[in-house]
């Protein structure tokens, strides 16, 4: 039993804040029994409906409630907006006075002031008169800082004046530039001729190359040039073409009985692609022997370069058609297109390497080929190539 001033007292020191353990400690001083103490400190608590392991338990649930949340708060806060590092980009010319057909040899210097890895793109152009003439570009990785040395093929039919080399590099969606003015060395201004304005082109007054198998014009088509198409076949031309024979051509084709086995004797101790490479040559003389051993060969690849070695050294079209390797196929109307100046069988190539064609031409300053020309900057670089040719 405890006295009800006990618990008073009891109830007065734990308002003002001391504990339990010191008040037990307190009253055991003065006399006061262990029982009759606990007796009375647990007539407080269970006034105030207060349970220990309850208590306990809340405090727990309470304390592991509040870690969660903290470390929520911590992961789900919106970091501080991430600043993207500034990008760099200079660029150096090694020399600044350059002639047509020179080297264009430049630095490019790229920092960067974050430590993140990228796959940089880099475009160079070279602008003439803010066109586009030439253009080349790659994709490095970066990270920090990149200095590199890169060149471009100047065009030897460049005109002598002011040029600038625009280099760009894109990035997170963004792109970059920097520019250097270089000069092309010539003729100067006050030396160059110009055509008279108004003044009409004209064409030379004979186009005949003294080639009976070449059909010889010039007009607005050829650029008023002059243009000398190979006429296949050609009966007179000590060729035994395709569509061609004893009985109609017997100048160019009465020499194959003669010759009949001359193909299987040249290949006489010849491995298959020693075969296939003389097989141009032979065709000239023994075109049914080629003929029969290209169709003969097993291998895919051979047999396709076979055909093209006949068709090249034959100027003949047709067998190309034999052809099954794209790349090859290509190869074949290419060389053919060539060598009879005949950029119309460009056409013939699948479209992805077509303009490999066309630009054999443009390198010949044949800019009729410009409109036909699939990839937009190649058709703009000679778009401004024969704008460049047609004031000179």
């Amino acid at each position: 039993m405890f006295s009800k001033s006990l618990a008073s007292f009891v109830k007065e020191q734990i308002k003002e804040g001391h504990n339990t353990g010191s008040i037990k400690k307190y009253l055991k001083n003065y006399g006061y029994h262990e029982t009759e103490i606990e007796a009375a400190i647990n007539s407080i608590y269970q006034k105030k409906g207060f349970d220990y392991k309850k208590i306990a338990i809340i405090a727990v649930v309470v304390i592991v409630i509040i870690l969660l949340a903290v470390s929520l708060f911590y992961l789900l806060k919106p970091g501080k907006k991430e600043t993207k590092p500034e990008m760099t980009l200079k660029v150096e010319l090694t020399k600044k006075e350059l002639m047509p057909g020179d080297t264009l040899k430049f630095n490019v210097d790229i920092s960067s002031s974050g430590v993140k890895r990228y796959i940089l793109n880099i475009e160079n152009s070279i602008l003439y008169k803010k066109n586009v003439i030439s253009k080349s570009s790659e994709k490095i990785q970066f990270s920090k800082r990149s200095l590199t040395q890169q060149s471009l093929e100047l065009h030897d039919k460049l005109k002598p004046g002011d040029y600038e080399l625009e280099v760009k590099i894109y990035y997170d969606n963004k792109v970059k530039t920097a520019t250097s003015a270089f000069r092309i060395k010539g003729e100067t201004a006050e030396e160059e001729t110009t055509p008279e304005e108004g003044l009409e082109k004209e064409c030379p007054l004979s186009c005949d190359d003294s080639n009976d198998c070449t059909e010889d014009s010039c007009g607005e088509e050829t650029g008023f040039k002059c243009s000398n198409t190979l006429i296949i076949p050609c009966c007179g031309n000590n060729l035994c073409e395709g569509g061609e024979t004893e009985r109609n051509c017997e100048t160019d084709c009465k020499k194959d009985k003669e010759v009949k086995i001359k193909g299987e004797e040249a290949f006489e101790g010849l491995t298959i692609w020693e075969k296939i490479r003389e097989i141009g040559n032979i065709s000239i003389t023994n075109l049914k022997f080629s003929e029969e051993f290209c169709k003969g060969v097993k291998q895919e690849t051979y047999k396709d370069q076979c055909f093209l070695n006949i068709a090249e050294a034959r100027k003949d079209i047709t067998y190309c058609e034999n052809i099954i390797n794209n790349r090859t196929n290509g190869n074949c109307y290419l060389a053919i297109a060539q060598s009879t100046k005949d950029s119309q069988l460009c056409a013939k190539i699948i479209i992805t390497r077509r303009d490999y064609c066309y630009m054999s031409f443009v390198k010949e300053e044949d800019y009729s080929v410009c409109p036909r020309l699939n990839n937009k900057y190649l058709r703009q670089s000679c778009n401004t190539l024969s704008n460049i040719n047609s004031k000179e």
